[in-house]
């Protein structure tokens, strides 16, 4: 068995396609509500979108790296999304009106999903300085 020993971009591409449209599935399939999977599709591609003009501006090529890298932050981004999505839903089943929910489910756990972030970005921070 022959390992690659880099991986061509247009899988990489193909990656991010399919793991983004994979993770709007599920997220439908667990919340089972419309409106969250909408927030979360259109999240996924207009922070891909933010990413490029950021790397743009910083000098940054479109390679295998940060292909990858931007693949973990669409993962990222959907668990932080689920976890919100899903504490103001459950606000809204205790009979909250939308927006009292939505501010009362984020802050209730706007701590641990920014613990969670930080916590990845501590551990793949330091791959971003690295040469070569």
């Amino acid at each position: 068995m022959t390992v690659s020993k880099s991986l061509p971009i247009t899988e990489v591409w193909f990656d991010l396609i399919i793991g983004s449209i994979f993770a709007v599935l599920i997220v439908f399939w667990f919340l089972s509500d419309w409106r969250s999977t909408v927030i979360s599709a259109l999240a996924i591609p207009a922070s891909i979108a933010s990413t490029f003009l950021f790397m743009k501006v910083a000098g940054f090529s479109i390679n295998s790296m940060s292909l990858l890298g931007l693949s973990l932050s669409v993962g990222l981004l959907i668990d932080d999304a689920i976890v919100v999505i899903e504490n103001i839903i459950r606000h809204r089943n205790m009979g909250k009106e939308a927006k009292q929910a939505a501010i009362d489910g984020t802050k209730e756990i706007a701590l641990a999903v920014m613990a969670t972030t930080f916590t990845v970005a501590a551990v793949f921070l330091p791959v971003g300085f690295m040469s070569g």
